[in-house]
């Protein structure tokens, strides 16, 4: 029974971690996170048809194609997010079935104590140089 608190526990923590990412930055010099998805492929077939000398209508054929990827690209993405989500609300109503109900305000007082540690969107995790402090049951 306590093994599998443990299992459930540990794995809506990678959950909320992996919903906790930000949007990766490259580094200075790079300005593509600010380009529009229309920019970025105008951009992409510029340089191909620079490169490999496309003729207007391939130019054509291959913006389309780009552009139908990126959709299916953008809706792959929404519903993993909505799946992760699912699993997510599942996973913590099963973890609450298996708590007492002190037990439930009691975690959900350390979720909250940890949520207000992490930094806002984009920002790097702080706790690589300032860990954030503890729960007072978890020291």
């Amino acid at each position: 029974m306590k093994r599998l608190v443990t299992v459930l526990v540990a794995g809506t923590i990678g959950i909320g971690a992996a919903f906790a990412q930000g949007p990766h930055h490259p580094g200075p010099g790079h300005d593509r996170e600010r380009l529009s998805d229309e920019e970025r492929i105008e951009m992409r077939i510029n340089r191909m048809q620079e490169c490999l000398n496309l003729s207007d209508k391939q130019a054509g054929e291959l913006k389309e194609l780009l552009v139908s990827q990126n959709e299916k690209r953008q809706k792959a993405i929404a519903d993993h997010r909505a799946e992760m989500q699912k699993m997510h609300e599942q996973n913590m109503a099963d973890i609450e079935k298996i708590l007492t109900p002190e037990q439930i305000g009691q975690w959900k007082e350390m979720k909250n104590h940890r949520d207000g540690h992490r930094p806002g969107p984009g920002n790097r995790p702080h706790h690589r140089h300032h860990p954030a402090p503890h729960h007072e049951c978890c020291r």
